[in-house]
């Protein structure tokens, strides 16, 4: 398919994957769209890396380290965006301080932490980008509806994100490809800095979306329909594809946290079901931490680490890493 019609295809894709979301969706809140934004930001590359068409996995503390203007723009916005929403809706700035005393005396040391930085302007460019993540959660929360508003601003950036990443690795690969500076190892970045970053997107919409059809299923009030089942599917593979990488290039650290991911998501809706599968959850605990102790203190032949590590196409050595560090 011709990259040009790909793209047109993409985004009609993804334009119909957020009509569906505003017809399911209880709440249509303009301002709902703010934290999204931000969180579309977050999850992918920052705006000044989009003007390098070939990407390298390792040269890039340079270009995080003095940042961009266009970068600092943007969110300066969102941020003024954001508490101009706050200010209009008029909260109580003291009892949220109150309440949130002990975050807000972080960011109080964090700011002054400054002080002594080696790189004054850049910490407080960071701080000031961590500030905006406190805005973005005040805008949620001073809401109608906090908690469906959440998950409306997850599905819109599961949606937009996935969907794009995956057009760029299979018909922009010079923008959602990489290539290692002396390993030469080709790896998927789609939207965002390199294939670790693209794993832990992948992991969060899988998770998401297996959770989100996992509740469907007892939802009573609003059963889900045909398209609703659909879209997430789509999605789905998706993310699955792009967390399988090319190959041997893929991040087995997302592969291994999905997996745990999902059998601690089955475990406790299965405890929320029945109560007695808790004294049988904590004999499993028991014996497998036992088996582990046995394992590792050479009682058995087997050792956990190596183990793991070669199911998912690694190594004892965590693949040459413990001679980096």
């Amino acid at each position: 398919m011709d990259p040009i019609l790909a793209l047109l295809f993409c985004t009609a894709f993804v334009a119909g994957l957020l009509i569906l979301d505003h017809r399911r969706s209880e709440v249509h809140s303009i301002a709902g769209w703010i934290p999204t934004i931000w969180m579309l930001y977050c999850g992918s590359r920052p705006l000044g890396q989009w003007s390098e068409s070939t990407l390298d996995i390792e040269d890039l503390s340079a270009a995080i380290i003095e940042g961009s203007a266009i970068d600092r723009n943007f969110l300066a916005i969102l941020i003024l965006v954001g508490l101009l929403i706050l200010v209009r809706r008029k909260i109580d700035w003291r009892q949220v301080v109150i309440d949130n005393r002990w975050l807000f005396l972080l960011f109080l040391y964090m700011l002054v932490s400054i002080l002594w930085s080696d790189y004054f302007f850049v910490s407080l460019k960071r701080w000031i980008k961590a500030f905006g993540g406190i805005v973005m959660v005040l805008v949620v929360l001073t809401g109608p509806s906090p908690f469906k508003e959440i998950e409306s601003i997850f599905r819109r950036t599961i949606y937009i994100l996935i969907p794009f990443s995956a057009l760029l690795v299979k018909y922009f690969p010079s923008y959602g490809v990489m290539w290692g500076r002396y390993s030469g190892h080709l790896s998927w970045a789609g939207v965002t800095n390199n294939k670790n970053t693209l794993g832990v997107l992948c992991i969060f919409s899988a998770l998401f979306l297996i959770w989100m059809w996992a509740r469907s299923r007892k939802q009573t009030e609003r059963p889900s329909t045909k398209y609703d089942t659909m879209d997430h599917v789509v999605v789905l593979g998706l993310s699955f594809w792009l967390l399988k990488g090319p190959g041997y290039a893929y991040s087995a650290t997302s592969v291994v946290v999905l997996i745990i991911g999902l059998a601690i998501l089955f475990v406790l809706r299965r405890l929320k079901a029945n109560a007695k599968l808790h004294a049988m959850a904590c004999l499993f605990l028991l014996v497998a931490g036992l088996a582990y102790l046995l394992m590792w203190g050479g009682v058995l032949s087997i050792n956990p680490l190596a183990t793991v590590t070669s199911l998912v196409g690694r190594n004892e050595t965590l693949t040459g890493r413990d001679a980096i560090w």
